[in-house]
């Protein structure tokens, strides 16, 4: 019985590491290249651990974009990650002159931490709005 209860607390409290690029509301779900090329992506978010989905989709919206629009700003909330895809998702940001941000308009977070492979990726935006940044925690 013990051994049950131990398992299922394992199972309910471990979290696997994963990453999200979050888009606004009335950009998800299928949604995220008609709003791209209306210019209704004003923004997205970096969440969590950077992985090599947040690269594809951050590709994925620069292959996309208009050549008159310009790359929505990107909110960084993550504690690191891949350093391989914070490279090429900086690689992408340089290119595209991106603005990167502290914090998550979706949740209100104002103050999140950018650390490891984060600060890669800031690395690469031409405009860097960021409080609370570093290297290794």
């Amino acid at each position: 019985m013990r051994r049950l209860v131990l398992t299922l607390l394992f199972l309910l409290t471990a979290s696997v590491a994963h990453a999200y690029v979050l888009t606004p509301p009335e950009c998800r779900f299928g949604k995220l290249l008609p709003c791209l090329q209306s210019g209704k992506l004003e923004y997205v978010v970096i969440y969590n651990t950077i992985q090599y989905e947040d690269y594809a989709d951050i590709k994925e919206i620069a292959d996309n974009l208009p050549k008159d629009k310009p790359f929505p700003t990107v909110y960084l909330q993550s504690l690191g990650g891949s350093l391989d895809a914070g490279y090429g998702i900086g690689k992408i940001f340089r290119k595209h002159s991106v603005t990167v941000r502290s914090g998550n308009p979706i949740t209100g977070d104002r103050y999140s931490k950018c650390i490891s492979a984060c600060v890669i990726i800031a690395a690469g935006a031409t405009k860097r709005y960021l409080n609370h940044i570093g290297i290794h925690s």
